[in-house]
């Protein structure tokens, strides 16, 4: 349990994988079945990591990976490619091997195209159809198109929020139906429910694959993995437990391969998995590869001594300052897309996530001197000497509190709608802004965190009902970017309120005046979100109001215009 886990990206021509990775030692690979993403790995990351570097896989289109672009539903064929590529970039070359379901299948067809890259692959869990391959029903032979349509059904979204409720109860019958869609005592499976905990973190996964979430699944339905069986000389052990869907797969082997039937236990399931991977890790530790060519992955992670910060990056190193973008919270920096990507065409942008926030680690006394001891520690690590800054909503007493405490380090700064409440309303704020996210069975904290979101649009504070309170503007209600949103909560549902309280801890109206870093601030008098700005520009020494524009591209000439003019007074 103390083996520190840490995340990271690497890019490769078919996109980018996100990965976490934990210990040191010889290299362990881990891939996840569908629609699950690395998440899943966590107890064998923990497990492993005190004797091996052990890296758990995103599988492209699943968790914080991209999907593969080909043009056509990918096979089989293309993920082992995705992994042969990865493991390159990764600087692994050779490596012990565990996956489960469809990531069994990937792994297989990765060991016969190239064996001298396996120390020993553990598939746990392989499909294998019995029977004449034309049969119809997965149990009995290998499953028709009409029953892999039926099981993949889309993903589809919708801005109101119904699909929440939809999708929650899929993942439920998943787990105690197969297939999930018949709901009949033949199709029950005789297995325990999982935790709430652990239905959670399917349920997040499953989302984060979204309109991707069959993408390997439907692959791995089409894939019969007998031809591989035949042709692997690389070591393969196939195994599974006794409660897992596919045991009785194993009695349709061929004969004379290593085969491991394992009990239902998962302590004895967690030894022999640790087993068959000791038994051909070898001895030569992993090492780092030397520095990539080429452009980096447009997410990464940065170490600091509490954990990891995720950074989006956009745009490209100019002869300007670099800008800083901290996004509205709750939520994270991945639905700003669209704005950072204009912004990327004038400037870098290197966007985190807030610490507490999407895929940041919490900091463990979240008050606001801490956010600005850790966004100023980010740019020591990245070893960036001074930023502009643009700040929106929630973040806005962040970005002041870090230019009161490290004036030196911001050049000019954008405040887009700056929260600057007296003691009443940031106390208001401090307890029902970011209300507590407790687990349902129903799937009712998915759909509070979306209407939280959804609601924050329509007006401010979000919980106003009042038409005081009405946001005079057209929202922003685009079921994608809503998702994104709710999914950068969920990541942390118990931390995801820090960054807000930390903003509303301290009032920040008394540092204005001290100030000297000229200001752009966002008004609009229909939005009472922007009806701090004329005030604060009076505090401020080097202010200028603009009206807030409507679209990404109008705010990005905006703001890249304002911050050209700051650059050129300051040469």
């Amino acid at each position: 349990m103390g083996v520190r886990i840490a995340r990271g990206y690497v890019r490769t021509r078919m996109g980018e994988v996100h990965y976490r990775r934990a210990g040191a030692g010889p290299a362990v690979v881990l891939l996840h079945d569908s629609p699950r993403s690395s998440l899943l790995h966590l107890p064998l990351l923990r497990a492993l990591g005190d004797r091996f570097t052990v890296f758990a896989l995103d599988t492209p289109g699943y968790g914080a990976s991209t999907p593969l672009d080909l043009g056509r539903a990918p096979v089989i064929a293309d993920f082992a490619e995705a992994l042969e590529l990865t493991l390159s970039a990764l600087g692994i070359g050779r490596a012990a091997f565990y996956a489960c379901h469809t990531g069994s299948k990937i792994l297989l067809d990765f060991a016969v195209r190239w064996p001298a890259r396996v120390g020993v692959a553990v598939l746990d869990g392989l499909s294998i159809p019995a029977g004449d391959p034309a049969g119809g029903f997965p149990n009995e032979g290998f499953p028709n198109e009409g029953f892999i349509e039926r099981y993949m059904r889309p993903f589809e979204l919708d801005a109101e929020g119904a699909w929440l409720g939809r999708e929650w109860t899929r993942v439920k019958d998943t787990l105690r139906w197969f297939p999930w869609f018949t709901a009949d005592q033949a199709g029950r499976m005789p297995i325990d429910l999982p935790p709430l905990e652990d239905i959670q973190a399917y349920c997040l996964d499953y989302f984060m694959a979204g309109p991707h979430y069959a993408d390997a699944y439907r692959a791995a339905m089409r894939h019969n993995p007998l031809d591989n069986v035949a042709r692997a000389v690389a070591p393969v052990v196939y195994t599974a437990r006794a409660d897992d869907v596919l045991f009785s797969h194993l009695d349709r082997l061929p004969p004379h391969r290593r085969i491991d039937r394992l009990p239902a236990d998962r302590t004895v399931w967690l030894a022999a998995i640790g087993r068959h991977l000791a038994a051909a890790a070898g001895t030569e530790p992993y090492r780092e590869p030397a520095g990539a060519e080429g452009p980096g992955p447009s997410r990464f992670h940065a170490g600091l001594p509490h954990g990891q910060i995720r950074l989006h990056r956009f745009g490209r190193a100019r002869d300007r300052r670099p800008l800083l973008w901290l996004h509205d919270p709750p939520g994270g920096a991945a639905a700003d897309g669209p704005l950072l990507s204009a912004l990327g065409r004038g400037r870098l942008v290197l966007a985190p996530d807030l610490p507490g926030c999407g895929q940041s680690d919490p900091l463990p006394d979240p008050g606001l001197a801490a956010y600005v001891d850790a966004l100023a520690g980010l740019l020591d690590v990245l070893a960036i000497g001074m930023v502009d800054i643009a700040a929106e909503g929630m973040a806005t007493p962040i970005a002041l509190a870090l230019m009161a405490a490290h004036p030196g380090r911001v050049g000019a700064a954008i405040l887009d709608g700056a929260v600057l409440a007296d003691d009443a309303g940031r106390d208001d704020m401090a307890r029902r802004y970011c209300p507590p996210l407790v687990l349902s069975g129903g799937g009712a904290h998915w759909h509070e965190a979306w209407h939280l979101l959804r609601d924050r649009e329509a007006q401010f504070p979000w919980y106003g009902s009042g038409a005081a309170s009405i946001r005079h503007r057209t929202p922003d209600l685009a079921a994608g970017r809503l998702r994104a949103l709710l999914l950068d909560v969920m990541a942390q549902p118990a931390r995801y309120g820090d960054a807000v309280h930390a903003a509303v801890s301290r009032d920040v109206r008394p540092l204005l005046p001290g100030l000297g870093h000229p200001v752009l601030l966002c008004a609009d008098s229909g939005d009472p979100r922007q009806g701090w700005s004329h005030r604060a520009a009076a505090d401020l020494s080097h202010a200028i109001v603009r009206q807030r524009p409507a679209t990404p591209e109008e705010r990005a000439r905006l703001y890249l215009d304002f911050l050209e003019r700051a650059s050129d007074a300051d040469s």
